[in-house]
């Protein structure tokens, strides 16, 4: 909530003074991946890779939260090969592991915009109306705001 009330400071703070408090499976990934989504708010786009990256996740919702980071990262700088690779790799991932639950769902759609938005052409509004369309239906997508920034 504090990163989207743009209350960066009091974040930092919190994550800074509640790590110790997180069951100890959790006191070194948590803050760091909680350190990426930060930076990555304040823009540090840098950052926020550097710390996404050391994210050491055995947790499915940590993995593919770190995961989600790096690909809006990589994209925002243009990072095409580092992103074609991500995505292959979260493929993989997902293929291996069928037991996600509801959450499957959410990160199958995470691939297939990502790998469309990819191969747009930005001269090619109609292409764009419709994946803006499909991504604004897709009821079980929580990075819609995102994608929709990106298609403007």
């Amino acid at each position: 909530m504090g990163l989207k009330l743009h209350r960066f400071d009091w974040v930092a703070e919190f994550i800074g003074e509640r790590s110790s408090f997180l069951r100890p499976e959790f006191q070194e990934t948590l803050p760091s991946f909680a350190l990426a989504k930060l930076a990555y708010e304040q823009g540090q786009l840098a950052r926020a890779l550097q710390l996404a990256v050391t994210v050491e996740a055995r947790q499915p919702f940590l993995y593919f939260g770190a995961k989600t980071l790096q690909l809006k990262v990589f994209y925002e700088l243009g990072e095409w090969d580092a992103l074609n690779s991500l995505l292959e790799s979260l493929r993989v991932y997902l293929q291996r592991h069928p037991d996600l639950g509801y959450h499957r769902e959410h990160y199958l759609l995470l691939l297939q915009f990502a790998r469309r938005l990819l191969q747009l052409s930005p001269v090619d509004r109609q292409a764009r109306a419709a994946l803006r369309e499909e991504i604004n239906d897709a009821k079980a997508f929580r990075e819609r705001e995102w994608f929709l920034r990106q298609l403007e």
